[in-house]
């Protein structure tokens, strides 16, 4: 990313899947977490959409994506409490509502 003057700015990222939410979406063929949130998201019509060059685009604010794919995520596919991989339970991968 780039700073205020031009340079390289290196930020650092957190990953906070501590339930293994995202774990449901790493199979090969299926749709992953950001496209099952982004057609969810697009369905409340909270974005704006339009033609860029020969492409159709949407533009979502940012803030409020993270927060509804946190909240989508959580509602569709459960939380499991942080355990130990030796405790760990079967989880399911199917939207719960």
């Amino acid at each position: 990313m780039l700073g205020r003057d031009g340079e390289v700015a290196w930020k650092t990222a957190s990953d906070y899947d501590s339930n293994g939410i995202l774990d449901c979406f790493a199979i090969e063929g299926k749709p992953d977490a950001v496209e099952t949130i982004a057609n969810a998201y697009v369905k409340l019509g909270r974005h704006r959409e339009g033609v860029v060059g020969f492409a159709q685009c949407y533009l979502f604010d940012a803030q409020d994506i993270v927060t509804f794919g946190v909240t989508y995520l959580e509602k569709h596919f459960g939380t499991t409490p942080i355990v130990p991989p030796h405790e760990a339970v079967e989880r399911s991968c199917e939207p719960s509502g």
